[in-house]
């Protein structure tokens, strides 16, 4: 902290009030956007998503039932879901 005060002219203390109420003003965006809980989750299911389709390929047998049930857990991610309701 006293690096960055030093190259920005202002006390140690400055730069801690900044810092601090910079990370109180993302927590309070974070509580009422969410945008961190659902990059959490959407990765957890790009995951799960990941997984089913390697099993598949490892399988080298792509039943249409699972097929579809993937194509449905991918589609929240893509364009797809728009266009096929058009």
């Amino acid at each position: 902290m006293s690096e960055i005060g030093e190259d920005l002219a202002v006390s140690r203390q400055a730069v801690y009030d900044i810092l601090h109420r910079s990370e109180q003003t993302m927590a309070a965006y974070e509580k009422k956007l969410g945008l961190a809980q659902r990059l959490r989750e959407q990765r957890h299911e790009l995951t799960e998503i990941y997984d089913d389709i390697s099993q598949l390929s490892s399988n080298k047998k792509i039943d249409e039932k699972e097929a579809n049930h993937i194509l449905m857990k991918l589609a929240p991610y893509t364009s797809k879901v728009q266009e096929e309701l058009d």
